[in-house]
């Protein structure tokens, strides 16, 4: 009993600690995530640079790859005219659509309530604001500073109705000297591990209970099946 104690301490010490997002924007946008003291880069200019390189290496070699297969075919085959499909293919065509909407539909349903729930319990902290609002007319600049100014404020708001925010410094101010927006923001997203667990057990248990139901209401036959085999006896 007091090692199985022990074991349920120590989980839930660790679904206690928070995983925290990092977010800078000034001339560029920075993103890190940490948790347990570690912060590894999500987005950075210097990321951005060598997943840039890394695509740029990968298209490279599936166009080497494309030539050397065309050199080894030769002659190109000639195409083989597909039939054109009748009604039947038609009716499976609005089938299959119908069927992607319905999973679509069930997919953000299921995702929908785990993500309210993730949500709730998610912190904005040391929010920090400094922006300079500057344009190429000075009318102009006192209607962008008005209208950044009011977005601002009404976006802080909603936060604060829906989730916790700490607020460090917030600073919107005209610059008529100036023909572009300056800005220094950085803030931080916590939410706690066990959230983040429970949110995304509670996703994966609501899709694969739609995807159950979906298996069973195809399945069961409908009324007309029944009828129809009803017929043919």
């Amino acid at each position: 009993m007091l090692v199985v104690g022990i074991i349920i301490a120590v989980l839930a010490l660790l679904l206690s600690f928070s995983v925290t997002l990092y977010v800078s924007i000034s001339d560029a946008v920075r993103i890190k995530v940490g948790m347990f003291g570690i912060k590894l880069d999500v987005k950075s200019p210097e990321h951005d640079l060598k997943a840039a390189a890394k695509e740029a290496e990968k298209l490279e070699k599936e166009e080497q790859n494309a030539l050397k297969k065309k050199k080894k075919k030769g002659g190109g085959k000639k195409k083989k005219t597909a039939a054109k499909p009748g009604s039947a293919g038609k009716q499976e065509e609005k089938d299959s659509f119908s069927d992607t909407v319905f999973l679509i539909l069930n997919l953000i349903k299921s995702v929908f309530s785990p993500s309210l729930f993730v949500l709730r319990h998610t912190r904005l902290t040391g929010v920090y604001l400094d922006m300079a609002v500057g344009t190429e007319s000075a009318d102009k600049t006192a209607l962008t500073y008005a209208g950044i100014g009011i977005a601002v404020s009404n976006t802080l708001a909603f936060l604060k109705s829906q989730i916790k925010v700490r607020v460090k410094h917030c600073s919107i101010r005209p610059d008529f000297t100036s023909d572009h927006i300056t800005q220094q923001t950085h803030f931080k997203v916590k939410i706690r591990l066990g959230v983040i667990i429970w949110g995304g057990l509670g996703m994966l248990t609501n899709i694969i209970r739609s995807m159950f139901l979906k298996t069973k209401e195809e399945q069961t036959p409908t009324v007309n099946q029944i009828k129809e085999g009803v017929k043919d006896e």
